[in-house]
């Protein structure tokens, strides 16, 4: 299955312990275009052989709460910042830089030091989109671009599903 071009996994490879110390492990699957369902064949390096198959369907995936199914759309006079608001809480990781790039722009010093006081990159980034529904389309536009510059990967990312999901409805 890993020699699929659209399905990542992580890590490709496991060791996987039983024991009554072991908490949790797990494997991530990232598979943007699964049809109907995927299979997953767990296979013991050494011997080649499976010691686990099983299969997942699309109906039985519980998402998390960052990820929206590729077929909804978001209202077109939305901004960017507030359609992947979601995704963008979860998953921008350098806020710091980011809010390094607001101040004195979008938002003043004491909300710098409101925000940057959160422990955890998610309520910081909670705490900033309080004050966007107050922004203008230039403030937003301000975010983004420091996003983009901090996080080019995860905005890329995010871009890229919006250009899928565009193209799924201009096609249907």
């Amino acid at each position: 299955m890993a020699d699929i071009p659209s399905v990542e996994i992580s890590p490709e490879e496991l060791e996987l312990e039983v024991d009554a110390k072991t908490e949790h492990q797990y494997l991530e699957l990232y598979a943007p275009f699964m049809e109907e369902y995927m299979e997953v064949d767990l296979v013991e390096k050494e011997s080649n052989e499976s010691v686990w198959n099983f299969k997942v369907r699309r109906a039985e995936l519980k998402l998390p709460a960052s990820h929206s199914e590729p077929d909804v759309i978001p209202p077109p006079d939305l901004h960017f910042i507030e359609c992947h608001r979601t995704e963008l809480i979860q998953r921008v990781a350098s806020v710091n830089q980011v809010l390094d790039m607001l101040v004195n722009v979008v938002i003043d010093a004491e909300q710098y030091d409101q925000i940057s006081s959160k422990e955890t990159s998610q309520k910081k980034m909670r705490e900033l989109y309080d004050l966007v529904p107050k922004w203008n389309d230039r403030c937003k536009d301000v975010l983004y671009r420091a996003l983009k510059e901090t996080n080019r990967f995860l905005i890329a990312d995010l871009e890229e599903k919006d250009n899928l999901r565009n193209l799924a409805s201009l096609t249907l």
